[in-house]
């Protein structure tokens, strides 16, 4: 009987501290930046809404240029990029455990109204892509 309300006392302690303690682990998060046309400048990175990452892009062939980057423990990112001149194009993809799920683009001579746009933003909330619809 001892023994019975022992297994007992540690299954519930067990099972209390499990649940207490368990931290959710998130899926690798990955970003991808990529321009035609000339390399991005400005291209930043905050992840959870800590410190802004400046980055580069790298040429991977005649003239266009992409950085991509891993990520853990990703709850928020938000990914920047800059085009030079208006006939350039700049993209970035969000992808969770290898798929796709958020991306943006901005296409050469993109116009809002009569000036050109130049910065594309893209913010990423992990689990999002769940609950959107398309």
């Amino acid at each position: 009987m001892k023994r019975h309300r022992l297994f007992i006392i540690f299954f519930l302690l067990t099972f209390l501290f499990r649940f207490s303690c368990s931290d959710e682990e998130l899926d690798e998060i990955k970003f991808y930046v990529k321009s035609t046309e000339g390399n991005f400048t400005g291209g930043t990175y905050k992840r959870n809404g800590g410190t802004t990452v400046a980055f580069n892009g790298i040429g991977i062939g005649s003239n266009v240029y992409e950085y991509e980057l891993e990520l853990d423990d990703v709850d928020y990112l938000e990914v920047s990029a800059r085009k030079v001149t208006e006939d350039q194009s700049v993209e970035i993809r969000i992808y969770r455990d290898g798929v796709k799920v958020k991306s943006d683009k901005l296409e050469p001579y993109e116009q809002s109204g009569t000036t050109y746009l130049y910065d594309l933003n893209l913010d990423y909330e992990y689990g999002e892509e769940e609950t959107s619809s398309g």
